[in-house]
């Protein structure tokens, strides 16, 4: 995440770049909640389904907000 942070900082000027970065970003987040939830044996489709969309609505916000 954090590497995401950075490079968001310094390709300001590359939009295409920046989704990238976004995308690459939500799905690390996306995948690092269910190995989280996984490893404590927490795991349900409920959690999946949150993290997915918890997921999508950030990395759109701000691809919106890019554009």
């Amino acid at each position: 995440m954090l590497a995401s942070v950075i490079g968001f900082a310094i390709f300001e000027y590359d939009n295409a770049l920046k989704m990238a970065l976004v995308i690459s970003a939500g799905f690390s987040y996306f995948v690092w909640g269910i190995v989280h939830h996984y490893i404590h044996k927490d795991i349900s489709v409920d959690i999946i389904f949150e993290y997915l969309f918890v997921c999508l609505f950030g990395v759109a916000a701000i691809i919106f907000l890019i554009k």
